[in-house]
């Protein structure tokens, strides 16, 4: 069985933004019929037959990060593939590929450190974010993620469906709201003039996080000339002298 990748980003992109992010029970039963044979044979095959390109690789990331969660919404198997989807977005990254992705369906090369519990990638998918999307409503659920995953090392809000038993912070912590009450203590990000970490992403090359840094800061490939004097003007100087272990 070969991937249809078209078929899946169509899919995708005729749904738009509005409906990504949404939950509907009607798009899940879609989504189901259409894509779980294709994910479960995805799963099944180590060696799943794909051209390593853009395309590709956006499609894997659909088929194993986005859509599980619709098809399988508040079950454990919502998860089942995203380690695979942690993989392939790596690699990708690795490659440039989300870097050749400049519509709206970048982003998801991101999700996938945004939807881990490793603390690691949560820094990662915030950079990732920041980046593309400074100043916006993506960087802000970014930085709420990676707030959970420090103060608890995991989502509590998951624990029911994987079958984990919760911590008394934990439960106090879903009692409170959980994920939403999180997200309230980020106030919506004003655009990169006024918010440090869109400056910091403004300044700092485009892959902080790789051995090898890119040629250009991302500030020089941005065409706003107030955010490239703000950027400037704003961001400390690096630190010449390595900081103390505590």
């Amino acid at each position: 069985m070969r991937l249809n990748t078209k078929e899946i980003i169509d899919f995708w992109e005729e749904l738009g933004p509005e409906r990504w992010y949404r939950g509907d029970d009607a798009l899940d039963a879609e989504i189901r019929q259409r894509f779980e044979a294709p994910w479960v044979a995805a799963l099944r095959s180590p060696h799943f037959p794909v051209d390593w390109t853009p395309q590709a690789t956006l499609a894997l990331l659909l088929l194993f990060d986005q859509f599980p969660r619709n098809m399988f919404r508040g079950t454990g198997l919502a998860f089942a593939s995203d380690a695979a989807a942690r993989a392939i977005t790596k690699r990708a990254i690795a490659a440039g590929h989300d870097r050749r992705t400049e519509t709206e369906l970048r982003q998801f090369y991101y999700l996938p450190l945004e939807h881990s519990e490793a603390l690691s990638d949560q820094a990662r998918a915030v950079r990732r974010m920041a980046g593309y999307a400074p100043g916006s409503q993506l960087l802000r659920h970014a930085r709420a993620h990676r707030d959970v995953s420090r103060q608890f090392g995991r989502f509590p809000y998951r624990n029911e469906a994987l079958g984990r038993r919760s911590s008394v912070d934990e439960l106090a912590y879903l009692a409170a709201g959980g994920y939403a009450f999180t997200l309230k203590s980020f106030p919506e990000c004003r655009g990169p003039q006024q918010c440090r970490p869109c400056m910091a992403a403004l300044w700092f090359w485009e892959f902080p996080d790789s051995r090898h840094r890119a040629k250009t800061p991302v500030w020089k490939t941005t065409p706003n000339p107030a955010i490239l004097r703000t950027a400037r003007s704003a961001t400390p100087k690096r630190r010449t002298a390595p900081r103390p272990r505590s």
